[in-house]
């Protein structure tokens, strides 16, 4: 497996350090794609993905993304202010 990317880095793997020559996401949330690059997935908000690696990374794997959840493309910090009131 020569030249193959080691993402064991940035997963948890049950063997750490092994060697993952392919990799494809094989489900995730829709609205933002998921990005693996450089030994690291990125994904939205609270987006759930799936990923396939080696021989778990092929088409008869796939699982498909789910539309009816729209994970947004970005996010913005909203500031607010909140205080307790005693309500009797």
């Amino acid at each position: 497996m020569h030249g193959c990317k080691s993402l064991a880095t940035n997963f948890n793997t049950a063997n750490a350090g092994e060697k993952f020559c392919s990799f494809k996401t094989l489900y995730a949330d829709g609205g933002f794609d998921p990005v693996i690059k450089n030994n690291a997935i990125t994904l939205g908000a609270e987006q759930l993905a799936v990923v396939g690696f080696n021989a778990y990374a092929d088409d008869k794997f796939y699982l498909g993304r789910d539309e009816s959840v729209q994970i947004p493309q970005s996010i913005i910090k909203i500031d607010a202010q909140f205080n307790s009131i005693n309500i009797t």
